[in-house]
């Protein structure tokens, strides 16, 4: 009997036993399976989550934009903290920019920050740290709307980093390709084609020589490298296991096309592949700046559209604009905030609309119809850029620009001796 009691007791301590290691190890199966997908996943969850806090850092540059307070340093900041994390998978450097960013935010001071040019290099962008960044800040100083008010001083020496034809064809040929799942140098490549071709083609520099060959090599580089002769159309090139994806990106097409002044080949393509690319990526979508690049290449195309193609473009044109004065332009004039900053999205709202003609009948090569309500919106517009202009993101640059296309010269003369004053 006591044998059997004590058998009767082994054999429970063994059950016991392998109870215990059944649960341990699936415990631990269950837990080498989480760690497993966390680590397989780990890009993107991180992504996810760096993606939250730059989502609640716009919110907080779009508020202080919206209560009318400037902070030019915020608004370089997050732009540059859009790409980096956007476009790289350099976290270490999007949790710098977000530090930098969050700082810059709570510093008062900075509401009376203004943006310095570098003695050393001739580069504007104080807050900047990326090269493609100085450059569009700098060519708003050197040629564009900021020239009226802060206009350079010094030799733009940073732009010795292209000014050769070996080192500007270097340079545009890392940013035409983009490996899979890496860096993606869409946006770079975009940025710097759009001010190079102004600044080298149209309007150097005063102070500063380029290499003798450094117009025809941008040129030849544009039209014989970067082109597609399929499409007529310009785009990243993606790298994935060795096959190359060309684009067909419609806002590098819109910039090459538009600071060509149109001069270029195979218009019927061009006209063909913007029509077919509505809503798709790369392509554009409904917003005023998608839109703003799809009427320009349909304006400059229309005199080699074929009859069917201006039939096919009218029929979206009015479509875009039904959607903007339905969906995006406010009773108090702005626009929906679709950029990284108001003044940016009022730019784009207010260029769709001018470019079309809705403002101006001598503008509208694609109908002949009358807008009645034209006047009106154009006044909300030009007093709402009027009452945000103090604080306006992309330093007001933008909001220049866009009281010509409104024929608010006396307006934007006025606020120009303002701004000059305050540098």
């Amino acid at each position: 009997m006591e044998r059997g009691i004590l058998f009767s007791a082994a054999r429970a301590s063994r059950d016991h036993c392998m109870k215990k290691t059944f649960f341990i190890t699936l415990a631990c199966l269950v837990a080498f399976v989480f760690a497993v997908t966390i680590w397989t996943q780990r890009r993107s969850i991180e992504k996810n989550y760096y993606g939250w806090r730059v989502s609640r850092l716009r919110a907080e540059v779009l508020a202080q934009e919206k209560q009318q307070i400037r902070n030019v340093p915020a608004h370089q900041i997050y732009t540059e903290l859009e790409w980096v994390y956007g476009k790289t998978r350099d976290y270490p450097r999007v949790r710098e920019r977000i530090r930098a960013l969050k700082a810059a935010l709570a510093d008062p001071r900075n509401n009376d920050q203004l943006d310095e040019e570098s003695p050393e290099d001739g580069s504007w962008g104080k807050w900047h740290t990326e090269w493609m960044f100085k450059l569009i800040v700098s060519y708003d100083h050197m040629a564009g709307p900021a020239r009226f008010i802060a206009p350079s001083k010094y030799p733009p020496r940073f732009l010795d980093r292209i000014n050769s034809p070996e080192k500007l064809t270097a340079h545009l040929n890392r940013l035409l390709t983009s490996e899979y799942g890496g860096r993606d140098n869409r946006w770079e490549l975009n940025e710097t084609i759009g001010h190079l071709l102004r600044l080298v083609l149209r309007e150097p520099p005063a102070g500063y020589s380029y290499h003798p060959e450094l117009k025809e090599t941008l040129l030849d580089w544009i039209m014989n490298t970067a082109r597609d002769p399929e499409t007529g159309y310009w785009g990243e090139h993606y790298v994935r296991k060795g096959r190359v994806t060309k684009t067909k990106d419609i806002s590098i097409t819109f910039h090459i096309v538009s600071y060509l002044n149109g001069e270029v080949p195979d218009w019927p393509k061009i006209i063909d592949t913007t029509l077919a690319i509505k809503g798709v990526r790369y392509g554009w979508e409904t917003s005023n700046h998608d839109h703003t690049d799809a009427v320009e290449l349909f304006r400059l195309g229309w005199k080699h559209a074929s009859p069917a193609q201006q039939a096919a473009m009218r029929t979206e044109i009015q479509t875009m604009l039904d959607w903007c004065l339905r969906e995006s332009l406010r009773p108090d004039g702005s626009f929906t905030v679709d950029q990284s900053s108001i003044e940016a999205s009022q730019y784009f709202g207010v260029s769709f609309l001018a470019r079309i003609g809705y403002f101006d009948p001598a503008r509208r090569f694609w109908t002949d119809q009358e807008f009645p309500n034209a006047d009106r919106d154009r006044e909300r517009i030009i007093d709402f850029i009027r009452s945000h202009y103090v604080s306006a993101g992309v330093g007001g640059s933008m909001y220049r620009v866009s009281l010509t296309q409104l024929g608010a010269h006396d307006l934007r003369r006025e606020l120009e001796a303002a701004a000059k004053a305050d540098f």
